[in-house]
């Protein structure tokens, strides 16, 4: 993929390259979701809201750290 069309992907992701595009954003952001997960010592019974960006890959791993309330927004790319 050349430089411009991935950025395009970046920003908006859309077409026969958006999940693959997707995908690498998931692998690359890993370790340091999994850390701000870990910093944020989430306990039962705590409430999460989500509203970060990207297509909420880590939501499972959140929802699993503890039995806590998460509610979660959508933006729609335009």
């Amino acid at each position: 993929m050349e430089p411009k069309e991935l950025a395009a992907q970046l920003r908006c992701p859309s077409g026969d390259h958006s999940t693959q595009v997707a995908t690498g954003m998931n692998e690359a952001n890993l370790s340091v979701n999994r850390k701000c997960l870990q910093a944020l010592d989430i306990r039962s019974g705590d409430k999460v809201l989500e509203i970060g960006p990207g297509n909420g890959a880590f939501v499972g791993e959140l929802l699993a750290q503890a039995e806590a309330t998460l509610i979660a927004l959508k933006e729609l790319s335009v």
